[in-house]
């Protein structure tokens, strides 16, 4: 049974020092989406001031966020995801992820496949690397049910007999 497929382009390592990282982080998710023609409409945040799980809408406190970065707070992770209105879990149902984690020590983008060629990828691998002091990175493909991040946070590109829908692109 073959599904629908999604792009992950991921670089690892650690993020780049530098005081504005936050802010540019967020004017290169939204030319990001604006790109790959999605609305962000939530994210995900690791810092003191926005304690809580799981994903926050951006229309509802969004302002709390540009607070917190723009008084640069201390933020461990940053992540974007475009969710439709009636969206079940963020993982299943996201159209476009994007995260920026120095705790993980990556930079990781998903999108559908078909919204992917190889100009794009190389772009936003070198666009990616100005976050990052990357020892590794790779672009490859998946059924999105087999949950691409989850080849990101265990197997870091090199455990692929985990991911029998696994296609390297580059």
């Amino acid at each position: 049974m073959s599904g629908k497929r999604v792009v992950g382009i991921v670089m690892y390592g650690e993020i780049k020092e530098n005081k504005d990282i936050w802010k540019d982080w967020l004017i290169y998710t939204k030319s990001v989406s604006d790109a790959l023609d999605y609305k962000l409409t939530h994210y995900g945040v690791e810092c003191d001031s926005l304690k809580g799980d799981g994903v926050k809408t951006l229309s509802r406190s969004g302002k709390k966020l540009l607070e917190a970065i723009n008084n640069y707070e201390k933020i461990e992770a940053l992540s974007f995801y475009s969710l439709p209105k009636d969206y079940h879990t963020a993982c299943g149902s996201r159209e476009l992820y994007i995260d920026l984690n120095a705790i993980g020590k990556y930079v990781y983008c998903e999108f559908p496949l078909e919204k992917y060629n190889e100009s794009l990828g190389k772009r936003m691998l070198n666009e990616m690397g100005n976050f990052i002091v990357c020892n590794k990175s790779e672009i490859f493909s998946m059924e999105k049910s087999r949950l691409a991040i989850n080849y990101v946070f265990k197997g870091r590109g090199d455990d692929i007999s985990e991911y029998p829908t696994l296609e390297i692109l580059g």
